[in-house]
């Protein structure tokens, strides 16, 4: 099968093992909803003080 054809077409990869592929456009979109709002592992910075 052709990349093009593998990327953009679900078909099993192992049947028995229950490991299907879908579509890398499909894959993205369910990755990206997957996402929540950003959250920042670091603290907010404060402010410096006037000398």
């Amino acid at each position: 099968m052709r990349a093009h054809e593998t990327l953009n077409s679900y078909g099993w990869v192992d049947k028995a093992g229950g490991v299907a592929r879908i579509p890398i456009a499909r894959a993205m979109l369910l990755v990206t909803e997957g996402l929540g709002p950003a959250v920042s592992s670091t603290s907010t910075p404060t402010p410096a003080a006037d000398k």
